[in-house]
């Protein structure tokens, strides 16, 4: 009986030393921290400018001005100019992979809002990757699901944005 209740204490004290809600920063080999998850997330809300649109998305005839709005509640809208008119589209997101840089978020498009400023019923999905530089840059690159492959790199074809 004594060395059951010796048991029972040991065990209780192992799992309260284990247990809690602080959790530490965790580093890399080089003594560098990574972000959690979350923190990952809530970089990217706010409201964003657009420095570039990107050689990919110029090539459609999208260019500036262009704005993303990303909500805490995973709400998006992202207006931009198209052929010279200035639309948007809306719908939520949602970050999906913290693993590796370029992180990785998914999209479903729910209304595209026409020149008239009308916003019309409109489902589509949308993938892409994304990061936020040391400047503070939004980089990013998403495409419609349906026609295109998620991009796997950030490069000239990425979208670029600041801040507002």
């Amino acid at each position: 009986m004594k060395k059951l209740l010796v048991l029972l204490t040991v065990l209780a004290l192992f799992l309260v030393s284990c247990g809690g809600t602080e959790t530490k920063p965790e580093t890399t080999g080089a003594g560098q921290t990574t972000v959690a998850d979350a923190d990952i997330a809530k970089s990217i809300i706010g409201d964003w400018q657009a420095e570039t649109l990107g050689v990919f998305l110029e090539q459609y005839g999208f260019t500036a001005p262009a704005r993303l709005l990303l909500t805490e509640d995973g709400k998006y809208e992202w207006y931009f100019t198209l052929s010279g008119k200035y639309v948007g589209v809306k719908g939520t997101y949602k970050v999906t992979d913290t693993s590796a840089k370029p992180y990785k978020f998914d999209f479903m498009q729910t209304h595209v809002q026409g020149p008239d400023g009308a916003w019309v019923e409109k489902s589509r999905p949308a993938h892409g990757i994304f990061e936020v530089g040391a400047d503070g840059k939004l980089v990013t690159a998403f495409l419609d699901a349906i026609n295109y492959p998620r991009p796997d790199e950030l490069n000239e074809a990425a979208q670029v944005y600041t801040k507002k």
